[in-house]
């Protein structure tokens, strides 16, 4: 019998990472099926690459979220960040950020939005969370039409970015029939549900934790881990040199 050959991993050359940077700054924003699962497709093909340059994996996870913040920015609400607040700018997952505001609002359609000029988010150190300046349109001023689609066609790359933010990573124990796991996670947002697994009527959005083998192994499937099966959460396990 021949020899067993183990997979050799070899970095992303320079040529490949400039090709991820061109592909997701021409996909993220984009409402097309191909653009929302590419997000999945560089995560799958590139992400134990990356982890030999986990610089560079840094890098991306910033620059995604700062084009979904640029997005945010010119889309509905004009919503803008203030970076200068307090927050730790790593720390930003712009579309996050969005969805706190809209569980804020307690609105049950996002055409309700078209009535919002522009939003400012900053970060009040008192209460270490975010608040939100509102401007409203003048009356008999022109409203624009708002989709979910306009919002929820960026999770994708949210996804991305909390990945590639190694710094982020987490680990937790869990027990399911006597079996102990340890599971990598990142905290992600998602529309959230009712007992029954329905989207609830007013708009709301909640954090899960997204194993990440799971995420990788079908990017385009939402899983998260269940918290009635944690026995121990945040374990100092992170060890990635960035």
């Amino acid at each position: 019998m021949g020899e067993v050959k183990q997979k050799r991993i070899k970095k992303l050359s320079v040529y490949e990472e400039t090709l991820i940077w061109m592909s997701y700054r021409y996909a993220i924003g984009r409402h097309t099926i191909a653009s929302c699962t590419h997000a999945g497709d560089i995560a799958q093909n590139s992400y134990e690459r990356l982890l030999l340059n986990p610089t560079r994996m840094q890098f991306m996870s910033k620059d995604i979220n700062e084009e979904i913040e640029r997005c945010l920015s010119f889309g509905p609400c004009s919503f803008r960040i203030d970076r200068y607040s307090g927050a730790n700018i790593e720390d930003i997952s712009p579309l996050n950020i969005f969805y706190q505001f809209i569980n804020s609002l307690n609105i049950e359609s996002y055409n309700e939005l078209k009535k919002i000029d522009n939003v400012e988010a900053y970060y009040d150190k008192e209460s270490s969370e975010f608040k939100f300046d509102v401007k409203y349109l003048e009356e008999g001023a022109e409203q624009r039409y708002i989709s979910e689609m306009d919002i929820e066609d960026l999770e994708p790359w949210q996804k991305l970015a909390s990945v590639f933010n190694l710094k982020k990573h987490k680990f937790c124990k869990t027990v399911y029939n006597g079996e102990e796991n340890i599971i990598e996670y990142v905290d992600v947002w998602r529309r959230k549900v009712d007992e029954n697994g329905y989207l609830t009527k007013v708009i709301q959005y909640e954090s899960i934790k997204m194993p990440i083998d799971m995420y990788l192994g079908n990017p385009s499937i939402s899983t998260h881990i269940n918290e009635d099966y944690i026995v121990e959460d945040n374990l100092q396990l992170n060890n990635y040199n960035v």
